[in-house]
């Protein structure tokens, strides 16, 4: 004789309630932890969140541009990036070399590059 399970409904509810709270925290947590590229001091560690678009890949260095809500930074890392086209979470130390109290050059040197799927 074999038993039969019974599903309690409750049950299901949480399930699928924790299921949705997962998700939505999943695709929030870039439009928390992300600043605003305008707002970067040199030197200092800041998550990125953006679209590649524009990629310079070799073996193992990619130098990117990310779009960031309309404002575009180049990205320097070593290691593979996603493809143009990817939306992207990125740490690291933003750079600003500075030439006769001008910008010369600013970018974000990457220690992680990952992938974000919405």
């Amino acid at each position: 004789m074999s038993k039969k399970h019974s599903r309690n409904p409750l049950k299901i509810a949480i399930v699928i309630i924790v299921l949705i709270v997962i998700v939505l925290m999943y695709s929030a947590f870039p439009s928390i932890v992300s600043s605003n590229p305008k707002d970067m001091k040199n030197s200092q560690s800041y998550y990125l969140y953006g679209k590649i678009v524009l990629l310079i890949a070799d073996s193992n260095r990619s130098i990117f541009v990310v779009n960031d809500s309309g404002y575009e930074i180049m990205v320097v890392y070593n290691g593979n990036a996603p493809g143009v086209g990817s939306q992207v979470l990125i740490y690291g130390n933003f750079v600003d070399k500075m030439l006769l109290g001008s910008s010369f050059e600013e970018y974000v040197n990457a220690k992680s590059v990952t992938q974000w799927y919405f």
